[in-house]
């Protein structure tokens, strides 16, 4: 695990204290140009690019940093390793609204000036999620997971890294705007996910009255029939990944709407049951990185019943796949 090599990333920063300003950002508190807007300095939501955003922090002796192959259409993967084999993985960028989900009952918020707040979590065991909030209520999210962690690790080196990464963030935009990507036409940029699935389809899948919870980027929705956690759960997220192929006892190989797909499906519990359902879409970035386009769809059911939860996934993934662009 990386407790110690992790939380040294912040050895040297000054200590903050929650409603001051940070002290080595002066940009942040001396600027009077105004308050930071996501809309301002990440423009088009659909096409920033996080790793534009992103600085390789400088570590201690024995831990190397190092941006990861690209993942994910909305986040930047940064991996940091040790010398005795431990990984540490940070996502940063993902967007979302005031709200989209509940907020830790231990969060506290860091100002940062000029409208910019850090938001810290509470931690868990190899697990931790802040965020950077701007003054236009939108919320940029670093993720970081330990893949070494044991019983005695509670998270608080990663919420650390976090935290390091996201004051980065905010110093890179007091100074400029995001860089952005080109989407050719048939991108799955293209698709908005949650204006595929009707209220009429809903129902049919037990999700009656159910709406679309929205992310800024725009290539990800959430649909849950209750307010309850513990309610069925549909999903749809575009993404970046290898070609998906079967390769266990739960996977299988189908054509829904004309299109290749897998399905994975199991019951993780006798009350709660998952299932997903992959496409490609086009290849993304140089053909020797071997990327593509990955759109999935997926549900999370209170039942241990995966046949069901398949059949409902497979149903929604039809309807979608059907409003994807021609990959030609």
């Amino acid at each position: 695990m990386l407790a110690v090599g992790v939380g040294a990333l912040l050895t040297g920063c000054t200590a903050i204290t929650a409603g001051t300003a940070e002290p080595d950002a002066a940009s942040l508190t001396q600027d009077t140009s105004g308050p930071i807007t996501a809309q301002r300095v990440l423009g088009d939501f659909h096409t920033v690019d996080p790793c534009s955003l992103v600085q390789v922090p400088a570590l201690p002796s024995g831990l190397s940093a190092k941006l990861a192959t690209v993942d994910s259409i909305d986040a930047c993967h940064l991996t940091v390793a040790d010398s005795a084999g431990g990984r540490a993985d940070i996502d940063v960028g993902e967007l979302e609204f005031a709200g989209t989900e509940q907020p830790d009952q231990a969060a506290s918020t860091i100002q940062l000036g000029r409208g910019l707040s850090l938001i810290r979590e509470s931690p868990v065991s190899g697990f931790c999620d802040e965020s950077l909030g701007f003054a236009d209520h939108i919320y940029l999210d670093a993720t970081g997971t330990d893949n070494n962690t044991d019983s005695s690790d509670d998270g608080a080196h990663l919420c650390t890294a976090d935290e390091q990464v996201l004051r980065g963030v905010a110093t890179v935009l007091a100074g400029r705007t995001a860089a952005h990507r080109d989407f050719p036409a048939n991108s799955l940029n293209s698709v908005d996910p949650c204006s595929i699935l009707t209220p009429a389809f809903l129902r049919t899948v037990g999700l009656s009255g159910a709406k679309p919870t929205e992310y800024p980027g725009g290539h990800e929705c959430d649909w849950r029939g209750s307010a309850d956690a513990d309610g069925l759960r549909l999903y749809a997220t575009f993404g970046i990944g290898k070609a998906p192929e079967p390769v266990g006892s739960s996977d299988s190989a189908a054509t829904l709407a004309g299109r290749s797909s897998v399905i994975s499906g199991f019951a993780l519990t006798s009350t709660e049951s998952l299932c997903s359902v992959e496409t490609v879409q086009i290849p993304y970035g140089p053909a020797s990185d071997h990327l593509d386009e990955i759109a999935t769809v997926g549900a999370e059911s209170p039942t241990g019943d995966a046949d069901q939860v398949c059949t409902t996934a497979r149903s929604a993934a039809t309807q979608i796949w059907r409003k994807l662009p021609a990959k030609q």
